[in-house]
């Protein structure tokens, strides 16, 4: 096995693809990925493509913020202001009023995985300081 197909196949499998599409963008069969994969080498260069995937998923999280910061702004002033004709003002209401409920959805899903998380770690919901034993058991990851 050359160490380009080794790159390959960690890139792959650290972009999420599956091992199964991971094994043939590398040239190799399913089961030497699984093999390959277990070697603590290419585990950590696996580990390298998530971080590296994960900053860039974090750098384009910040810049849709701030365009989403502009946007807001730009809805709120097509809204208020009386020289918008009535059309425009009732597609942007409604496209607003939708996306306040995916948002309120995404805001419930998150509070939910919270409260899952905190129950499997564990730690007693009702408990005033759960939480914060919660934050240390994920900054301290998992035991070894």
């Amino acid at each position: 096995m050359t160490a380009g197909s080794l790159d390959i196949l960690a890139s792959a499998r650290g972009q999420g693809h599956t091992v199964s599409a991971s094994a043939e963008m590398a040239g190799m069969s399913v089961r030497s990925a699984f093999r390959h994969l277990q070697r603590p080498e290419v585990a950590e260069r696996v580990e390298s493509e998530r971080e590296a995937v994960r900053q860039t998923l974090g750098q384009w999280l910040d810049r849709i913020v701030m365009v989403g910061d502009l946007a807001v702004e730009r809805l709120v002033d097509l809204l208020t202001d009386p020289d918008t004709p009535a059309h425009v003002s009732a597609r942007v209401a409604v496209a607003v009023m939708c996306e306040r409920r995916a948002l309120a959805d995404v805001v419930e899903m998150d509070e939910r995985l919270a409260r899952l998380e905190t129950i499997s770690a564990g730690v007693d919901p009702t408990d005033p300081d759960g939480r914060e034993r919660l934050r240390r058991l994920a900054a301290d990851g998992p035991a070894a």
